[in-house]
């Protein structure tokens, strides 16, 4: 059950992340102007996509870490329901 709670607790950073990110999209989106230099808007774009790009690889470390544990459960009810057939047999 505690990796339970430090899977959430990842998935709450995670979403924490994303919503600054896009309260930062949105500052960015009201203060563009058409004038702007096209470098500028190059180097934005760049580090909102390396913000993105380390969501993604921390989304994808959390859904491992679901995996196994959903997998360890899984074996652990195995083996109950093995063990309890054997008992009742």
């Amino acid at each position: 059950m505690d990796e339970l709670y430090v899977i959430m607790e990842y998935l709450l950073d995670l979403e924490y992340k994303q919503s600054v990110f896009i309260r930062i999209l949105r500052a960015v989106e009201q203060s563009y102007e058409p004038q702007k230099d096209q470098e500028e808007l190059k180097m934005l774009a760049s580090a909102a996509k390396w913000q993105m790009e380390g969501c993604e690889k921390e989304l994808r470390q959390i859904i491992g870490q679901l995996d196994r544990y959903i997998v360890n459960c899984a074996a652990v009810q195995r083996e109950s329901a093995n063990k309890n057939n054997k008992e009742s047999s």
